[in-house]
């Protein structure tokens, strides 16, 4: 939850001035509040904010008599004179304050990478931006760049740092869901309202993981319309807190499987494993027993067996999102596109861990076809990043995968899941 301001001041006293933070939008103002008071005040540098819509601004922090950050206002930046496209103006008043003797500043850009993130990029704009991030090194100024999961263009690579302001942690993330609690109570009381708060240490567990995956922002959002719509918060909130958060992700193109209409029954070895993993889905108990997030199991069985049940139960029961991995809509015959589909679905699903990922019909994509040509290698490539994905990836991601033949697995990749069998009744 907290940016790592420290990286940042380390990469500064490097002279490597000019950094790119992979922040979400929500948070932003948080950001560039903690870049004013961590940054900007210690290190005496005058800040000034640019994005597409106001032009440069300079922030006016104020400090409180002790001198710490109280709150920062944006004025207009009498030195800066727009004169045509606003991203070549900002990198050539940039270029202009490395080259004069004013006193060293931070320069805060937003909306910077979507001029740069597109099929064919100006090419005059590309090089000015690399001489603006030489001269920045060359300079006291510092540049720190705000972007929304963009990449940082290859032609700034060496020249500008990739940071990454992660999501808020299942520690703080009970701060968060605390402090929010409190002041709800208060709220309540202060209107003569009496608002009850019916959990239990699973209740609090379940609504934690359940917000995990968004800013602090959308969580603060989201229990408030949690408590609205119920009037209290109780042991049904987890459930509504995650339809909500499956609404925002929705949005965002994120598949969802729908939730189960029944429990899942007849499967006694799938129930003991389920108890005995889910310790392992707390913070607390992976550092204690030196375990990682639990990362999947395949359940194999003929059709209709309740394979698929199982793995919503499961999410439903974790009060995690499970996300569909459809590997047959993912198949294109254009070059390369395949593998890059699937790419896209494994960072949605980093994106908003914890998570489940269903992968069903596990043994059409991986089992048997990996070493065929036919499709000109693409299975063979997929199968490839998706196990490397497995080995790589810290995201607390689980892997729902179901399959009807149990033959043709590779080792390396039933190495990777609790395989299970599903009998006939």
């Amino acid at each position: 939850m907290a940016l790592d301001t420290t990286q940042i001041k380390r990469y500064f006293n490097s002279t490597i001035n000019t950094v790119a933070i992979d922040s979400p939008t929500g948070s932003e103002r948080t950001v560039i509040n903690q870049i004013a008071a961590d940054i900007a005040v210690p290190l005496k540098l005058e800040m000034y904010i640019w994005d597409c819509a106001t032009a440069l601004t300079h922030a006016d922090i104020k400090l409180s008599k002790g001198g710490t950050f109280r709150h920062l206002e944006r004025n207009p930046a009498t030195n800066f004179k727009p004169k045509g496209h606003p991203v070549e103006d900002l990198l050539r008043h940039i270029m202009a304050e490395c080259k004069s003797s004013s006193a060293p500043a931070l320069f805060v850009i937003k909306d910077l990478y979507p001029f740069f993130n597109v099929p064919s990029p100006n090419p005059s704009l590309i090089r000015l931006a690399i001489d603006t991030w030489f001269d920045v090194k060359r300079s006291p100024n510092k540049v720190i760049i705000l972007h929304d999961s963009l990449e940082t263009p290859s032609s700034f690579q060496d020249l500008v740092a990739d940071m990454v302001n992660p999501l808020p942690s299942e520690a703080e993330t009970k701060v968060v869901l605390k402090q929010r609690i409190e002041e709800l109570v208060t709220t309540a009381k202060s209107q003569g309202v009496d608002f009850k708060v019916e959990l239990n240490d699973t209740d609090r567990s379940r609504i934690v993981r359940a917000l995990l995956g968004m800013t602090q922002e959308a969580m603060d959002d989201t229990i408030q319309l949690c408590a609205v719509q119920q009037g209290r918060l109780s042991s049904q909130s987890a459930d509504i807190i995650s339809k909500i958060k499956k609404e925002k992700l929705a949005i965002r193109g994120v598949e969802f499987a729908d939730d189960p209409d029944v429990e899942v029954q007849g499967m006694p070895f799938l129930h003991k494993w389920i108890q005995t993993v889910t310790p392992l889905l707390e913070e607390k108990a992976q550092k204690e027993w030196n375990l990682g997030f639990p990362r999947g199991m395949l359940t194999i069985g003929v059709g209709g067996t309740g394979k698929s049940l199982a793995a919503k139960c499961l999410a439903h029961t974790w009060s995690l999102p499970i996300i569909v991995l459809d590997f047959s809509s993912m198949m294109s015959s254009r070059l390369g596109e395949s593998e890059q589909k699937l790419k896209e679905s494994l960072r949605a699903a980093e994106s908003i861990a914890p998570c489940i990922l269903w992968a069903d019909e596990f043994d059409k994509a991986f089992n048997g076809s990996t070493g065929s040509e036919s499709d000109g290698g693409t299975s063979a490539r997929m199968f490839g990043y998706f196990l490397r994905w497995t080995i790589e990836s810290k995201a607390p991601v689980f892997i729902a995968a179901t399959a009807n033949r149990p033959w043709g697995f590779k080792g390396e990749l039933l190495r990777r899941f609790q395989t299970i069998y599903v009998d006939l009744p």
